[in-house]
């Protein structure tokens, strides 16, 4: 064996090793995967998303293969024949999304280091204004840094939520009649009409990846490209939609959103049980860098995620009306 050979076979151990650590620490909290009704619970002759279930219960692809990178063309949601306007001060551009009667605009990417920096600077320390639930919150600085157009990691519920109010937007919930009504309810988690986070990955349950009804292994920034790390936002062409201009809805990072937060089932872990709203778990959407597999998609729910976790594999986006 050659001194290259060597060199690139420990690489190849190191990465693995790296990944092998990663999912495990993943395996702690992700406990859960939801379903959306409409993508997997098929009929035959009701198709959606590309996919039909046939006799024998085995899925087909309606799509044209060529068009499974193309979501819909136009990401502007017209009202009143114009576009409404999306915030824009600070953090990733947005795009609207939705339909005429329901629609809300979404960040474009995941927000990054460069932009959850300068929320940090801006606050000087000051973790004040936080809901009861963020009380026990005392700083926003995030675990994880790295270059500037990676997207931040290492930040909690609670400094996710803080960043999308001081950019004048909010984490994403539920959206319905026109109108923002608030977290996204444990009986919503499916409602690919009314999930703010869900409806713009799937184009209002249209498609089971954010590029199309069919998987594309190497679309996204997962486990399968095996690149063992975040990659800058909007980096991977491919993983645009389920509207266009909204990047890296699957991969890259889990994301929190505006959604359950519920008591963990910690069995005799009395400390774990009381530690009250900062241990509650959180559901998280998207995947990771990490993770692999068909069923990486826009249904994908990860629970366990303590609303207090600075893990390196969960960043966040944020929307706004």
């Amino acid at each position: 064996m050659t001194a290259s050979t060597r060199t690139a076979t420990s690489q190849r151990r190191a990465r693995a090793a790296r990944r092998l650590a990663l999912l495990a620490a993943t395996a702690a909290f992700v406990a859960a995967c939801a379903k959306v009704a409409g993508i997997d619970d098929l009929t035959i002759g009701e198709c959606k998303g590309g996919v039909c279930v046939a006799e024998g219960g085995s899925e087909t692809s309606i799509i044209d293969p060529a068009e499974t990178s193309a979501p819909p063309p136009d990401s502007s949601v017209p009202f009143d024949g114009a576009a409404l306007p999306c915030p824009s001060a600070h953090g990733p551009t947005m795009v609207r999304v939705g339909t005429t009667a329901n629609n809300f605009c979404i960040d474009s990417s995941e927000v990054t280091v460069s932009q959850y920096t300068q929320f940090v600077t801006a606050k000087a320390g000051d973790a004040g204004g936080q809901p009861p639930e963020c009380a026990w919150n005392t700083t926003y600085t995030a675990a994880s840094g790295g270059t500037d157009n990676i997207p931040i990691a290492g930040v909690d519920w609670c400094d996710a939520r803080a960043y999308c109010a001081w950019a004048g937007k909010r984490l994403c919930g539920k959206h319905a009649g026109g109108k923002f009504v608030g977290k996204v309810g444990v009986d919503d988690l499916s409602d690919f009409n009314t999930h703010e986070w869900l409806l713009a990955c799937s184009n209002l349950g249209q498609l089971r990846y954010p590029y199309g009804g069919i998987q594309q292994p190497t679309a996204c920034n997962t486990g399968e490209n095996d690149a063992g790390k975040t990659l800058d936002v909007k980096s991977k062409p491919g993983c645009n939609g389920g509207f266009s201009g909204v990047y890296d809805m699957v991969g890259n990072l889990w994301e929190w959103f505006d959604g359950p937060c519920l008591p963990p089932d910690a069995g005799t872990d009395a400390a774990v049980t009381d530690g009250g709203p900062a241990k509650e778990e959180c559901f998280v959407k998207g995947g990771a860098f990490l993770n692999a597999g068909i069923n990486l998609d826009c249904r994908v729910d990860g629970r366990g995620a303590s609303r207090d976790r600075r893990g390196q594999e969960i960043g966040f986006r944020c929307c706004s009306d």
